[in-house]
């Protein structure tokens, strides 16, 4: 998502909104490629991304993509070790949320989790995500659900529960074929699978496929 087409289209959508005066046209796609650096990097930039368009979503009123990308923000400026303005993030977004549907609140829930995780706060994020699965599972919001399951599974790893984080996972996983970005996910569920796998010193046990 950084490459020169995806460059050369944010930049044709800049020339169409100052054509129109209206700059938040290039707002989401500029937040969608923010997110996508601060999963995979450069984080900073993806930072520096999402502040630029998160206000043209907002005066736009699109609550529900405005709390999304603040939620990633929040997980980018926690994993650049700033977490006060990951709080204030978080905040901010889960406010957002609450104007939208569930989705919107699950969403800002899993960020606030990964942000609780990132500062070392285990035991809080271990209650979220079991709390952010079962409001998932239960709502239907299987997406939400695997995300959900990719995170209390990461928790546990650092808890060093392995055993139950492999079992976590693996559900995501089964479950992830059914969902509209399953194919985006798999791999980060079988990475932290294969992370679990390692913890407990099992050699491909399932030869399973990616």
């Amino acid at each position: 998502a950084s490459g020169p087409a995806v460059q050369r289209s944010l930049e044709r959508i800049a020339e169409v909104g100052a054509a129109l005066d209206d700059p938040s046209l290039g707002a989401l796609p500029r937040a969608l490629v923010g997110l996508n650096k601060v999963f995979v990097g450069p984080i900073r930039e993806g930072v520096e991304a999402l502040e630029q368009a998160i206000p043209h979503m907002e005066r736009r009123r699109d609550f529900i993509g405005a709390a999304f990308s603040r939620g990633w923000l929040a997980i980018g400026y926690a994993e650049l070790g700033e977490f006060g303005k990951a709080e204030e993030a978080s905040r901010l977004a889960t406010a957002l949320a609450a104007q939208g549907d569930i989705i919107a609140q699950l969403d800002a829930q899993i960020a606030a989790t990964m942000v609780r995780s990132l500062r070392g706060q285990l035991d809080d994020a271990l209650l979220n995500a079991r709390d952010c699965v079962l409001r998932a599972e239960e709502s239907g919001a299987t997406s939400c659900a695997v995300v959900s399951r990719w995170v209390l599974g990461d928790v546990l790893q650092r808890q060093g529960a392995a055993d139950e984080s492999r079992q976590v996972l693996q559900i995501a996983i089964d479950m992830s074929p059914v969902t509209g970005a399953g194919g985006v996910w798999r791999p980060t569920l079988m990475a932290w699978l294969g992370l679990a796998d390692a913890m407990l010193g099992v050699d491909d046990p399932d030869d399973r496929r990616w």
